[in-house]
């Protein structure tokens, strides 16, 4: 996930509101940009991962990008985990992991 490239994402790095998230407060410009990906892509990536048989699932991300891999990921695993639909590879029939690296 890209980092700081526009005045959008500036105006999301600005955000200096704090809203309380998973036990403890987080930026909500940062929340926010994670929530939008996890609904429009990260399900999709688990889908992706199981067809092609992947057997892991990277998010990572540099900068503002960075903060968004990591809350994306703590939601994708978090919402698995409560769903308890992991998602599983077909060819070594073990679950997928996840993992992120994240940039500062």
């Amino acid at each position: 996930i890209r980092g700081t490239m526009s005045l959008r994402d500036t105006l999301t790095d600005l955000s200096f509101d704090y809203v309380e998230w998973n036990d403890g407060i987080g930026h909500s410009g940062m929340i926010n940009s994670a929530k939008w990906f996890f609904e429009n892509i990260a399900k999709q990536l688990c889908m992706f991962a199981e067809e092609y048989q992947m057997e892991r699932i990277i998010l990572t991300g540099h900068s503002l990008g960075g903060a968004t891999a990591s809350i994306t990921t703590i939601m994708l695993t978090d919402e698995l985990k409560r769903l308890g639909n992991w998602p599983i590879c077909p060819k070594t029939k073990l679950p997928i992991n996840i993992h992120c690296y994240s940039y500062g």
